[in-house]
């Protein structure tokens, strides 16, 4: 009677996230087969279809809104009942319209993604729940100086420790190369870059294969 959904995600005790239960067009959960689906609430967004859950039965994932006669992606959370909750992006472009994605959430319902801050510039995201309410960070704020990275664009996962998997450019390639960020404190809004990529981390072992070939030679 719910129709059908493609699976997207599993937390720790086996509910399975469907990113939208078709004929609902909503996300859902099922913690197993016979037990029915949970049907998330929408709130205002229209057709949110869901990415990631964890094992507080959060949801984090995108919908739609209408901007100005297009459709544009909106990032949310969702907790219980229909508390659905469009997740903030402040972009730096001057009438840019609200855009972006939810990808992933740990725990603490820390959330990481992506929005765009202006034309061609879509930037890696973090959101963090505190007092004052949701908090945005652009994850290119805390690269630190000297980093291979020139921007980091879209944040896939966030783990318990807060490290935070992604992907970005590099300085004088555009193609997309991953990247790993790890808190410098506990912390969730402090951050620093532990690994450079992992093209260079192969760079680097091709190097270490080269110099022990040539000293066998």
């Amino acid at each position: 009677s719910v129709g059908s959904g493609a699976g997207v995600s599993i937390n720790g005790a086996g509910a399975g996230l469907m990113a939208t239960v078709y004929n609902q067009y909503r996300p859902g959960y099922t913690t197993g087969l016979g037990n029915g689906i949970t049907i998330l609430g929408d709130g205002l967004i229209d057709s949110p279809a869901g990415e990631a859950i964890n094992d507080r039965y959060a949801v984090a994932g995108t919908g739609t809104y209408n901007c100005g006669g297009y459709s544009c992606n909106m990032p949310f959370i969702w907790t219980s009942g229909d508390n659905v909750e469009a997740l903030p992006l402040t972009p730096a472009q001057p009438g840019w319209a609200y855009n972006g994605k939810a990808h992933a959430l740990n725990e603490r319902n820390d959330v990481v993604g992506m929005g765009w801050y202006g034309s061609y510039d879509g930037r890696a995201v973090l959101w963090s729940a505190s007092s004052a309410g949701w908090q945005e960070v652009d994850l290119n704020t805390v690269l630190p100086a000297g980093s291979n990275f020139w921007k980091l664009t879209e944040a896939m996962d966030i783990n318990e420790s807060g490290q935070i998997l992604g992907y970005g450019a590099v300085n004088g390639d555009w193609q997309p190369h991953a990247f790993l960020l790890t808190p410098a404190v506990p912390e969730p809004q402090s951050w620093m870059l532990l690994l450079s990529g992992l093209v260079a981390l192969r760079w680097k072992a091709r190097r270490r294969l080269a110099v022990a070939c040539s000293g066998q030679s």
